[in-house]
Protein backbone atom coordinates (compact mmCIF):
# COMPACT_ATOMS: atom_id res chain seq x y z
CA UNK A 1 0.00 0.00 0.00
CA UNK A 2 2.93 2.54 0.97
CA UNK A 3 4.28 2.02 -2.66
CA UNK A 4 1.25 2.32 -4.54
CA UNK A 5 1.07 5.98 -2.31
CA UNK A 6 4.67 6.30 -3.73
CA UNK A 7 3.71 6.14 -6.56
CA UNK A 8 0.61 8.28 -6.67
CA UNK A 9 2.73 11.12 -5.31
CA UNK A 10 6.04 10.69 -7.25
CA UNK A 11 4.43 10.09 -10.96
CA UNK A 12 3.16 13.46 -10.99
CA UNK A 13 6.40 15.10 -9.63
CA UNK A 14 8.44 13.35 -11.94
CA UNK A 15 6.17 14.35 -15.42
CA UNK A 16 6.72 17.74 -13.85
CA UNK A 17 10.15 17.67 -13.77
CA UNK A 18 9.88 16.00 -17.57
CA UNK A 19 8.48 19.21 -18.71
CA UNK A 20 10.77 22.00 -17.27
CA UNK A 21 12.37 23.71 -20.11
CA UNK A 22 9.84 23.04 -22.65
CA UNK A 23 8.86 26.27 -24.40
CA UNK A 24 5.40 27.53 -24.58
CA UNK A 25 5.90 27.72 -28.85
CA UNK A 26 2.73 27.87 -31.24
CA UNK A 27 3.50 27.19 -35.00
CA UNK A 28 1.77 29.08 -37.27
CA UNK A 29 0.41 29.27 -41.22
CA UNK A 30 4.12 30.79 -43.29
CA UNK A 31 2.31 30.77 -46.22
CA UNK A 32 1.31 34.33 -46.66
CA UNK A 33 4.75 35.46 -45.16
CA UNK A 34 6.91 33.22 -47.20
CA UNK A 35 4.85 34.10 -50.43
CA UNK A 36 5.90 38.06 -49.61
CA UNK A 37 9.49 37.74 -48.77
CA UNK A 38 9.83 35.31 -52.06
CA UNK A 39 8.92 38.73 -54.16
CA UNK A 40 11.99 40.41 -52.55
CA UNK A 41 15.89 40.70 -53.28
CA UNK A 42 16.07 40.32 -49.24
CA UNK A 43 15.75 36.32 -48.66
CA UNK A 44 15.38 35.79 -45.15
CA UNK A 45 14.48 33.17 -42.74
CA UNK A 46 11.45 32.97 -40.90
CA UNK A 47 10.28 31.56 -37.42
CA UNK A 48 8.15 28.36 -37.88
CA UNK A 49 6.85 28.96 -34.16
CA UNK A 50 6.22 31.92 -31.99
CA UNK A 51 5.65 32.04 -28.42
CA UNK A 52 2.20 33.75 -28.45
CA UNK A 53 -0.88 32.14 -31.08
CA UNK A 54 -0.76 34.69 -33.78
CA UNK A 55 -3.80 36.89 -34.10
CA UNK A 56 -2.21 39.37 -36.99
CA UNK A 57 0.86 40.25 -38.63
CA UNK A 58 2.01 42.84 -40.74
CA UNK A 59 5.04 43.25 -43.21
CA UNK A 60 7.10 45.92 -44.37
CA UNK A 61 10.15 45.78 -46.89
CA UNK A 62 10.09 49.32 -47.85
CA UNK A 63 9.27 51.45 -50.40
CA UNK A 64 8.15 48.96 -53.94
CA UNK A 65 10.12 49.62 -56.56
CA UNK A 66 13.63 49.26 -54.55
CA UNK A 67 16.13 47.31 -53.81
CA UNK A 68 15.06 46.40 -50.10
CA UNK A 69 18.07 45.58 -47.54
CA UNK A 70 15.20 45.39 -44.58
CA UNK A 71 12.29 43.53 -44.21
CA UNK A 72 10.10 44.66 -41.12
CA UNK A 73 7.16 41.89 -39.46
CA UNK A 74 5.33 42.34 -36.06
CA UNK A 75 3.44 39.88 -35.30
CA UNK A 76 0.73 40.23 -32.65
CA UNK A 77 -1.32 38.06 -29.95
CA UNK A 78 -4.85 38.44 -28.55
CA UNK A 79 -3.32 39.39 -25.47
CA UNK A 80 -1.84 42.59 -26.78
CA UNK A 81 1.51 40.21 -27.25
CA UNK A 82 3.78 42.33 -29.89
CA UNK A 83 6.81 40.84 -31.88
CA UNK A 84 8.92 42.35 -34.06
CA UNK A 85 11.27 41.32 -36.46
CA UNK A 86 14.00 42.43 -38.35
CA UNK A 87 15.79 41.07 -41.07
CA UNK A 88 19.10 43.25 -42.94
CA UNK A 89 21.95 42.94 -44.93
CA UNK A 90 22.89 45.65 -42.96
CA UNK A 91 25.39 45.13 -40.04
CA UNK A 92 23.11 45.94 -37.20
CA UNK A 93 24.24 44.11 -34.34
CA UNK A 94 25.59 46.83 -32.38
CA UNK A 95 23.29 48.66 -29.52
CA UNK A 96 24.22 50.75 -26.66
CA UNK A 97 22.63 48.45 -24.15
CA UNK A 98 24.17 46.17 -21.91
CA UNK A 99 24.13 42.48 -24.07
CA UNK A 100 24.67 38.99 -23.27
CA UNK A 101 26.24 36.86 -25.21
CA UNK A 102 23.78 33.60 -26.07
CA UNK A 103 23.37 30.03 -27.42
CA UNK A 104 20.92 29.96 -30.80
CA UNK A 105 21.77 25.96 -31.44
CA UNK A 106 24.84 26.37 -33.55
CA UNK A 107 24.80 30.56 -33.95
CA UNK A 108 26.02 32.70 -31.14
CA UNK A 109 23.97 35.59 -30.54
CA UNK A 110 23.31 38.84 -28.22
CA UNK A 111 20.65 39.31 -25.58
CA UNK A 112 19.77 42.29 -24.00
CA UNK A 113 16.84 44.59 -22.20
CA UNK A 114 15.97 47.61 -22.19
CA UNK A 115 14.52 49.77 -19.54
CA UNK A 116 11.16 49.85 -20.94
CA UNK A 117 11.28 45.54 -20.92
CA UNK A 118 11.72 45.48 -24.43
CA UNK A 119 13.38 42.62 -24.93
CA UNK A 120 16.01 41.95 -27.80
CA UNK A 121 17.92 38.49 -29.38
CA UNK A 122 20.30 39.63 -32.01
CA UNK A 123 21.97 37.00 -34.38
CA UNK A 124 23.63 36.96 -37.78
CA UNK A 125 23.34 34.02 -39.96
CA UNK A 126 25.22 34.02 -43.11
CA UNK A 127 24.85 37.84 -44.76
CA UNK A 128 21.88 38.44 -42.97
CA UNK A 129 21.01 39.80 -39.94
CA UNK A 130 18.31 39.57 -37.31
CA UNK A 131 16.80 40.76 -34.56
CA UNK A 132 13.52 39.73 -32.61
CA UNK A 133 12.23 42.37 -30.38
CA UNK A 134 9.31 41.49 -27.20
CA UNK A 135 7.15 44.48 -26.15
CA UNK A 136 6.00 43.84 -23.10
CA UNK A 137 4.57 46.47 -21.66
CA UNK A 138 1.17 46.63 -23.47
CA UNK A 139 1.21 42.44 -22.97
CA UNK A 140 -0.72 40.81 -20.64
CA UNK A 141 2.07 38.13 -21.03
CA UNK A 142 5.37 37.68 -19.34
CA UNK A 143 8.08 36.41 -22.57
CA UNK A 144 11.63 34.83 -21.08
CA UNK A 145 14.73 35.09 -22.99
CA UNK A 146 15.10 31.43 -23.19
CA UNK A 147 11.38 31.70 -24.82
CA UNK A 148 13.20 34.21 -27.67
CA UNK A 149 15.97 32.00 -27.71
CA UNK A 150 13.77 28.78 -28.91
CA UNK A 151 11.62 31.10 -30.79
CA UNK A 152 15.18 32.19 -33.17
CA UNK A 153 15.85 27.92 -32.97
CA UNK A 154 12.63 27.90 -35.09
CA UNK A 155 13.65 29.73 -38.20
CA UNK A 156 13.94 28.43 -41.20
Amino acid sequence: MKRIIFLLLALPLFLMGCNQGSSNLEEYNQSELKEKVSKQNLQPKLPTKLPFELVESSFDAGPSGKESKKIIIDFYGEKNEHLGFVASSKVNLSSDLEQENVDIGEVKGKYAENENGVKYLMWKDGEINYTLQYFSQASETKIEKQELIDTAKSFN
